[in-house]
């Protein structure tokens, strides 16, 4: 019910030396769009609470972070929107597409 989240990270694990490795992992989650923001909202921060909920009942780390680490690329925590309109007709059409 909401638009695109990034999240992503997993506990770093030691190397032959004992020093921490980083190990980056990226999971998208999709959700189906909501008409009410303030339930997107809310579905927004009730993701988050699982997910790190999850995460850390599986000694995992997690963070939304748009880039946790200092000189590594990050993905960023974005959100993709559409805007749509309903017709007198109607019929709902995607305003940014060329086809509608």
């Amino acid at each position: 019910e909401m638009g695109h989240k990034e999240v992503g990270g997993v506990k770093a694990k030691l190397d032959e030396d004992g020093h921490e490795a980083v190990v980056l992992e990226q999971l998208e989650i999709d959700w189906k769009f909501s008409n009410n923001p303030l339930q997107t909202a809310d579905n927004e921060l009730q993701a988050r609470i699982i997910v790190r909920e999850v995460f850390r009942e599986n000694g995992l780390d997690v963070t939304f972070n748009a880039k946790p680490i200092i000189g590594v690329a990050g993905s960023g925590e974005h959100t993709h929107f559409g805007v749509m309109a309903k017709l007198k007709s109607g019929k709902v059409v995607n305003l940014f597409s060329p086809e509608d």
